[in-house]
């Protein structure tokens, strides 16, 4: 890992409401959120105009309602979503670089050391970056920049909205990561941010500093060597190139009451299940592993997954499957939220592929499917041409 690399995290400010904004100029300079809109939804994501009236991401909208009377809550609309992400993606790969690596659909990480020159340093690509995605998508970024993704990322959280930060020297260390709350700090969850400063360890500083590695050992397991590393500036610098497809896909809501009537439910999960099919669609994956999930009254989470044998995609397989596992484990329970999802997701292969390469197949069986197969593209087209060809002589 070496100090000479010159790594981007390019994360979009507020990326729910912002492609809200972007897609309706007509809430423009409005407090909107993004949220559903039964009383008991929360905050998804917060315009900048809605934050300063307090509101903030997991705020219930009821708590939001009161503090900005105008509040605008918006629905979200996934497929927009992912629309906009994928032409963020692109629009960098085409214009600037394509040495990317996706996080999620409002972050990625670049590598722009090959880019920079005495007349184009990181600031000038970071600002052309930043000029480019506001101009074509309408939509606003920050951007870390360091050379390591710990450094990076931290960089990118540290001044928004449109805000660039540069971290280098030991003094932009000092003075920018380690004044920070170690709650800050990339990876620290609520659990661990709490035992922390339990024993004294209030900033990212006091964790660089630290000689109570059995302490840290304790609360991070065998990974606590990376967080006193990442605390001193020590990161990862190699980028993974490879697009990024989802792991899994699920959807779920929290119910407008508590409720075991399975007929309201069965209307959820059947839009979930659309959802689900469809995007899996704009991905070209199939998956094996699917799982539905409730929380109680008492908000604890119950979850249930069954793999299958083959992999699928398709609405009607999955909906049954769905359905079923409902019936089966949550009949009798009364619920707040209801999901339902699908993972171990891989690319889906054209069915051709599959019945011309099976090698359980007989030749016999070969023959007849390729047949079938070059009669029905023939009659798709109304005449001959395709044929199978015979045996060389």
């Amino acid at each position: 890992m070496s100090k000479n690399k010159i790594i981007f995290h390019i994360d979009i400010n507020a990326f729910f409401a912002s492609v809200e904004q972007a897609n309706n100029p007509s809430l423009k300079n409005k407090p909107i959120v993004v949220a559903g809109k039964t009383k008991r939804s929360v905050v998804s994501c917060p315009n900048y105009v809605a934050r300063k009236f307090g509101i903030k991401a997991a705020m219930p909208i009821f708590q939001a309602k009161s503090l900005c009377k105008n509040l605008i809550i918006v629905s979200h609309k996934f497929h927009l979503y992912e629309e906009y992400s994928e032409k963020f993606i692109n629009l960098l790969s085409e214009k600037v670089s394509n040495r990317i690596e996706y996080i999620s659909l409002d972050e990625c990480y670049m590598d722009v050391t090959n880019l920079v020159t005495e007349k184009r340093t990181p600031l000038v690509i970071a600002q052309k970056i930043q000029n480019l995605v506001k101009k074509e998508l309408g939509l606003g970024t920050s951007i870390g920049i360091s050379y390591n993704k710990f450094l990076s990322k931290m960089g990118s959280d540290y001044k928004k909205p449109m805000g660039i930060t540069q971290i280098f020297t030991k003094s932009d260390l000092e003075s920018i990561i380690w004044p920070q709350p170690i709650g800050n700090m990339y990876f620290v969850g609520k659990s661990s941010e709490k035992y922390l400063i339990e024993n004294g360890i209030k900033t990212i500083g006091d964790l660089a500093n630290t000689k109570d590695y059995e302490l840290l050992e304790s609360i991070f397991g065998k990974n606590w060597k990376h967080f006193i590393e990442n605390a001193n500036g020590v990161g990862e610098d190699e980028l993974n190139y490879s697009y990024g497809e989802p792991k899994s896909v699920s959807v779920s809501k929290t119910l407008l009451n508590d409720t075991d009537d399975f007929s309201e439910i069965k209307v959820n999960i059947k839009e979930f299940t659309k959802e689900i099919a469809e995007r899996l669609s704009h991905y070209d994956l199939v998956g094996k592993t699917l799982s539905v999930y409730v929380k109680d009254p008492e908000f604890k989470l119950h979850t249930k997954n069954k793999t299958l044998k083959n992999y699928i995609g398709n609405y009607d397989q999955m909906l049954v499957i769905f359905l079923e596992m409902y019936e089966r484990y949550f009949i009798d329970m009364k619920v707040r939220l209801v999901g339902v999802g699908i993972s171990n997701l891989i690319s889906k292969e054209p069915e051709i592929c599959s019945e011309l390469f099976d090698k359980k197949q007989n030749k016999r069986a070969h023959k007849k499917d390729l047949n079938d197969i070059v009669d029905e593209i023939n009659h798709k087209f109304s005449r001959n041409i395709l044929k199978v060809a015979s045996k060389s002589k």
